[in-house]
């Protein structure tokens, strides 16, 4: 159990799908200004916006928004009530702005195999293949851990 959960802010630059799942909306209502909006403001003509479109934005940007929570919510939960134990880095790499860390931890008895997907960052890029690291187990699914100093 941690004494501190992490913000959104810290899950979102830490976990590669957090930050997807943020930005990607964003990202489609700037792509649709640029290519919709913006030529018929510089040409002096009626903005014709297409509703279709408008309802797809709106879906997509639902969508990333709540599963973004979700998201937050389960990573939260497991500094919650997760169980502190010691893993070592049995893999990492980094291509452009993500990376994988792969990482081994004894809980109860039991070797456990997990990996993280991870946004390319000062604190990422310091860890090391073989290095040992303080982890948060989740109690209900052991199998579930994340590397504590990341997000805090």
């Amino acid at each position: 159990m941690s004494d501190r959960l992490p913000s959104i802010f810290q899950i979102i630059r830490t976990d590669y799908l957090a930050i997807t799942l943020a930005v990607v909306p964003p990202a489609l209502w700037l792509l649709f200004g640029v290519v919709y909006i913006l030529p018929a403001l510089l040409n002096g003509q009626a903005v014709d916006i297409n509703g279709f479109l408008i309802l797809i934005l709106l879906a997509v940007t639902l969508y990333c928004w709540l599963a973004l929570a979700w998201r937050v919510s389960n990573i939260r939960s497991v500094f919650a009530a997760g169980i502190h134990v010691q893993g070592i880095i049995t893999g990492i790499w980094f291509f452009r702005n993500r990376g994988q860390m792969c990482f081994s931890y004894t809980y109860l008895g039991a070797l456990h195999d997990a990996k993280m997907t991870l946004v390319k960052n000062l604190r990422t890029c310091h860890l090391q293949e073989g290095a040992t690291l303080g982890l948060l187990v989740d109690p209900n699914n052991p199998d579930r851990a994340f590397l504590q100093d990341l997000f805090i």
